[in-house]
């Protein structure tokens, strides 16, 4: 199950190998400039948009730096969301509200992880049956989660971390970026992800959870301490705008 997207359980299984590109040692494939960068060192991270070494905390009025989880085994997923987003950003030259367009660079992104564009396709159908898509269409994470459960898809129990993702989201995230200082920016960041992570720590040890149910719902966590801080800085170094996925 994944809670972000439900419809996408029909992509666990039958990957195809993907084709990735081997940039050698010290560099890796930037999904949103299509090419090799450099792997940064210690203290540095890649920027997104222009695929440079930055220093950590740098930036044009400052940079939000993700607060990983080393402790959560789907930290990773938060990672392949953010490289999603920026390759979709790419794709469509910017936000998007065209449910076409963005399904079909969604559908090329995946492709590049080792899925089939007929399995996405499905899985977004699927979603879109169940009232969890299209894109510009995507119901809160609140009502997400009360959706899941009235169809049986989760228990209460994981309903209730769902909700308290949500909560954690509305107190600390729901802020013009555009006016507010990047000290407070910061700072709301950090609560919100040291909160996200201290939920991981329970859901991870909570026995009335299913696996299934553990798997998104960390995998849930991970994305959003990591897409916050993308659209932070997305937000702070390219304008205001939307894209839904």
């Amino acid at each position: 199950m994944n809670l972000n997207n439900p419809a996408a359980e029909n992509l666990a299984t039958d990957k195809v190998k993907p084709n990735v590109i081997d940039c050698g040692i010290g560099y890796h494939w930037d999904f949103y400039l299509k090419k090799c960068v450099q792997t940064c060192s210690t203290g540095y991270h890649n920027d997104s948009i222009t695929g440079a070494c930055v220093i950590n905390g740098g930036g044009s009025g400052g940079t939000i730096k993700v607060i990983t989880n080393p402790n959560n085994p789907y930290d990773y997923i938060g990672s392949e969301h953010n490289s999603g987003l920026s390759y979709v950003l790419n794709e469509l030259g910017g936000p998007s509200t065209n449910n076409s367009l963005i399904l079909n660079a969604d559908i090329s992104y995946m492709q590049t992880l080792g899925y089939t564009s007929a399995q996405v396709d499905t899985a977004y159908n699927q979603g879109v049956r169940l009232g969890y898509f299209p894109f510009t269409n995507v119901p809160e994470l609140d009502s997400a989660g009360n959706r899941m459960y009235s169809q049986g898809k989760i228990s209460a129990t994981a309903n209730n971390y769902v909700q308290q993702i949500y909560t954690l989201a509305v107190n600390n995230l729901n802020q013009n970026v555009d006016s507010v200082p990047y000290s407070t920016i910061s700072s709301s960041y950090t609560t919100f992800s040291n909160g996200l992570i201290s939920l991981e720590s329970s859901i991870k040890n909570n026995a009335n959870l299913t696996s299934t149910e553990k798997i998104g719902l960390l995998s849930s966590c991970s994305i959003g301490r990591y897409s916050a801080s993308y659209w932070a800085n997305y937000i702070i170094n390219e304008g205001s705008g939307q894209v839904y996925m």
